[in-house]
Parts: structure tokens; C-alpha cells; sequence
């Protein structure tokens, strides 16, 4: 029996007990950190055992439960998002992307992000479909709420669609599009380029 097997038949992907997962300069307020801070009592009272873990840049804290394991290489990152059940990106705003989400949604986490319109933009497929959960910004109440409610009721559909979303932002797909927009953009600068030496 591989490992993997036998983690899932465990019910968690990171164990025995579900994994939260928070990435990001966590010492920069506008990241939100101290609102998943505030809302882990509230996620630890229906899941004491959760395993918290924390990815970035940052002074560690005294947090009971949480460990904080600083920066990590692209592939231990992909593992720690590959054996994670909620990725929760609690951000307060000034986001004009969020390249992480998508890669929480790629490794087929459940993300629990801040409703801000970077976030909502990048969790919605071309369906108009939302591929995660959304908190209120500086809310931890309703952060825990929607943390605690994607491990209580995992919705395999979701993940899914958050996967096949993930998926249309491979390079391999967006690369012509890209393309094509810089041709457009420059054809007709050059087009005025070139009568202007007629």
C-alpha cells in the first residue's frame, strides 16, 4: 500500500489531522495574517488537531499548533499545497493577482480567500463559477467560518472545477494569447512607423 493510499483513506491529505495552509510575507499587515491569527481559536474549537502551517518571510510568533517554516524552495512549496486541505489567503487588499491561489488550486486544495476583486477575478472560471470560498476582509470570524466549512463539507466537484481552472493559466495556453495581444498593440505603431517614411 503507498503512502498516499493510505492518507486518503485517513480522510486528510497532509495525515491525520487536516492541514491549513497560509503563504505569504506574513509580518506585512496588508497579508492578513493576523486575522487568520485571530480566527484560529475559533478553527481550533471543531478541529483542535489541525496542523497550521505557515510559508514566507516573517519573525515567527508564539502560536500555539502553528509552525512556521519560512521560505521554501517552488518544489517543497507544491508539496506542503499538494498535502494541504485549505489554503486560506486572508489579504486586505492591494492585490492585483493572486498567482498563489491558482497554485493552491492546481495541487487541489480548497482556498479560502478575503472577498476582494483580485481574489474573486482569479477564483472565478470562465463559467462564472467560484472555484473557492470567500471570507469578509478583516473578518475572522466569518475567515473561520468558511476555513471550518471546507473541512467540514469537502466538495470534491469544486476542487475539480478549482483544478480545470488552475489549468487554463498554464503558459503552454496563455502564451499565444499574450502573444497575440503584443502583436496587436505594436502592429499599428509600426504601421505608423512606416507611413511616416512614405
Amino acid at each position: 500500500m503507498c503512502i498516499r493510499d493510505s492518507l486518503h483513506r485517513m480522510g486528510w491529505r497532509g495525515g491525520k489531522a487536516p492541514r491549513i495552509t497560509f503563504v505569504g510575507r506574513y509580518d506585512e499587515p496588508r497579508k492578513g495574517f493576523a486575522v487568520f491569527a485571530e480566527a484560529l481559536p475559533m478553527i481550533r474549537a471543531s478541529h483542535p488537531q489541525a496542523d497550521i502551517v505557515v510559508v514566507g518571510d516573517g519573525v515567527p510568533r508564539r502560536l500555539p499548533g502553528v509552525r512556521f517554516v519560512g521560505c521554501l524552495s517552488d518544489e517543497q512549496r507544491d508539496q506542503v499545497l499538494g498535502e494541504t486541505d485549505v489554503y486560506v489567503a486572508p489579504h486586505l487588499g492591494r492585490e492585483s493577482f493572486g498567482i498563489v491561489i491558482l497554485e493552491a488550486l492546481a495541487a487541489g486544495a480548497d482556498v479560502v480567500a478575503s472577498d476582494i476583486p483580485a481574489f474573486v477575478e482569479v477564483l472565478t472560471d470562465q463559467k462564472g463559477c467560484l472555484c473557492g470560498r470567500l471570507a469578509g476582509v478583516r473578518d475572522s470570524v466569518d475567515l473561520a467560518m468558511q476555513i471550518t466549512g471546507a473541512l467540514n463539507h469537502p466538495d470534491p466537484e469544486r476542487r475539480q472545477r478549482g483544478r480545470a481552472h488552475a489549468s487554463s493559466f498554464e503558459w503552454e495556453r496563455i502564451g499565444p494569447r499574450v502573444e497575440q495581444v503584443y502583436r496587436t498593440v505594436i502592429a499599428p505603431s509600426e504601421d505608423r512607423a512606416t507611413g511616416s517614411r512614405q
